[in-house]
């Protein structure tokens, strides 16, 4: 199955792949916490896939390389999707962007 292999500094690469989707979201800004990578997924019975959260440094080095993958690296968590709990962050979001003049 085709997916990625991801290798960050030094550390042990990770291999990820779904029969449905696999995002590498990456994310820089002013505020540390807005400094992250997060690898996650969706399977195709509606499951979220995580396999990676963390904080960028200055300096980090990250190899993300496309291949056929035959050993999954094994997953933080895998949960249902929950349409509920997605309208609940929705409305959430939207509030914190409302309060703070953004939408």
């Amino acid at each position: 199955m085709m997916g990625f292999e991801i290798k960050i500094n030094n550390e042990e690469a990770i291999n990820v792949a779904s029969d449905s989707l696999v995002s590498i979201l990456m994310g820089i800004g002013y505020d540390r916490i807005d400094n992250y990578l997060s690898v996650k997924g969706i399977d195709s019975k509606s499951y979220c896939l995580d396999w990676y959260d963390r904080e960028l440094q200055i300096g980090d080095k990250i190899h993300v390389r496309i291949k056929e993958i035959g050993n999954i690296s094994p997953l933080k968590a895998r949960r249902p999707l929950d349409r509920d709990d997605m309208k609940k962050s929705y409305y959430t979001l939207k509030q914190e962007l409302e309060d703070k003049g953004l939408v």
